[in-house]
């Protein structure tokens, strides 16, 4: 049995917000072990801010002045036992929850391309005429591929950087406030660059994967189309499409390439400005008698571990806007009503002649090109119709109509009495046997393919057909 999805309908216009809400939609009912592996995060990256602490003792007690003594011997190996029980602690707590999350997002990840797939079906056959297959295919991957892009965003990068900045913090503001007040005011400095530099490579991102599922989907386009393209011998015209699209593609990601590296060069002038104006203040202090040795060991080890992570926050927060612009392609699919859809009412269609009626029918592709206006037509229960025109006068839109692959804008079409549009669409195209003037097979076996139309079939059965 098919898993079930649920299908998300949204505002017309895809934002941050609603990438955001479809991926707590599906992260909600894995709520309460997110939340335990949350607090084992916070655990674990704040023990690791536990040992510069320690080292301050450390660097201190090396400092003393006195005799080596058994006593300071013991004590610096006291010391080093403590960071090594917090370190400890820190690699248990990540040691089980990582694990953990990874279950709870492999879950995540799957039921968001069902979801993706299971809607994309139920759009109509207009919808899959005017999108590239290959374009389509990319972005039902891409959705769930953001999401993993912004967990581990969120998981190894975000949560570790605040508990990085808030802690080492309020760690150094306890020891001295002045120099806790100029590292704020500088990584606030450095937040605010990067958020700028982000929203303005953001656009380009977009961009960039619009024209990525172009190039899929391209591609994809002239595989299917192969055969055409031996006929008309347009294997030149197609390549010269093809790099063309390319080309953009490859011009817009050297953009946002670029504007990555501009991000990464003010990153490492603002840490350098960073590192000398605080360790200036921190020689004024031990001049003056308030910092000592073991001090500056304690504001090293928290400006490696901040630089450490501030370094990944431009990366943190350009994955995070390259994940929104790959997710939206998608959402914007989720957000679009489906053309042809059940009514809330739709019962099950019964067939018990198989006569069909079309009454007063009236039905354009688009608004200005009419193929039927009030079309007539009575089919008896048996009888056998041969539709006979030029190309392009309607015959192959009458079956698809009575398959219900697009809608009519007027009149009824009926089935022993019973309106097409109230009855379920799975039922009527049950009742309805077809054989594709261009029958395409599924990349699966011969066996499989035959057995598609009747998938109970036995064995015995798809040999006889």
């Amino acid at each position: 049995m098919a898993p079930k999805c649920a299908f998300y309908r949204y505002m017309p216009t895809p934002n941050n917000k609603s990438v955001a809400k479809i991926f707590l939609q599906h992260l909600w009912p894995h709520k309460w072990v997110g939340f335990i592996v949350l607090i084992g995060i916070i655990i674990g990256e704040g023990a690791d801010l536990v040992a510069p602490i320690y080292y301050k003792k450390f660097f201190d007690t090396l400092a003393y002045n006195g005799p080596i003594t058994e006593e300071t011997v013991s004590a610096l190996i006291s010391i080093l036992l403590m960071v090594l029980l917090f370190k400890g602690i820190g690699w248990f707590m990540l040691g089980w929850t990582f694990p953990v999350a990874n279950f709870i997002h492999s879950k995540v990840q799957v039921n968001l391309e069902r979801t993706g797939f299971a809607y994309l079906l139920r759009h109509s056959a207009s919808f899959f005429s005017n999108n590239f297959t290959g374009s389509l295919v990319r972005k039902v991957r891409r959705l769930s591929r953001a999401y993993e892009d912004m967990v581990d965003t969120i998981q190894y990068q975000l949560i570790p950087i605040l508990i990085a900045i808030f802690g080492s913090l309020a760690v150094i503001a306890y020891r001295n406030a002045l120099i806790a007040a100029i590292i704020a005011g500088l990584l606030s400095f450095f937040v605010v660059v990067n958020y700028f530099v982000a929203k303005w490579k953001l656009k380009y991102d977009e961009q960039r994967a619009s024209l990525d599922s172009e190039v899929t989907g391209t591609l994809a386009d002239a595989v299917t189309n192969n055969t055409n393209i031996k006929l008309f011998t347009s294997a030149e015209y197609e390549q010269d499409i093809f790099y063309a699209i390319t080309e953009k593609f490859r011009k817009m990601q050297m953009k946002s390439w670029n504007i990555g590296e501009i991000n990464q060069t003010i990153q490492f002038g603002i840490m350098i400005m960073i590192e000398f104006i605080v360790m200036f203040v921190g020689i004024k202090l031990w001049q003056n008698g308030q910092f000592t040795i073991g001090d500056f060991a304690l504001l090293q080890g928290y400006l490696v571990m901040l630089f450490g992570n501030i370094r990944q926050l431009g990366r943190m927060i350009r994955n995070t806007y390259e994940a929104l612009a790959d997710a939206k392609e998608m959402v914007e699919i989720l957000e679009e009503p489906h053309e042809v859809s059940d009514s809330k009412s739709a019962k099950e269609m019964k067939i018990t002649k198989g006569a069909i009626e079309f009454e007063n029918m009236n039905f354009s592709y688009r608004k200005t090109m009419h193929v039927f206006k009030n079309f007539n037509l009575k089919i008896k229960a048996r009888e056998k119709v041969a539709l006979v025109g030029p190309s392009g006068s309607g015959k192959t839109t009458i079956v698809q109509l009575i398959l219900r692959l697009h809608d009519i804008q007027r009149g009824k079409i009926l089935i022993d009495g019973q309106s097409i549009n109230q009855v379920t669409q799975e039922s009527l195209r049950k009742n309805i046997a077809l054989v594709p003037q261009d029958p395409i097979l599924f990349h699966r076996s011969l066996m499989e393919n035959i057995r598609y139309g009747k998938r109970d079939a036995t064995d015995e059965e798809v040999i006889e057909a």
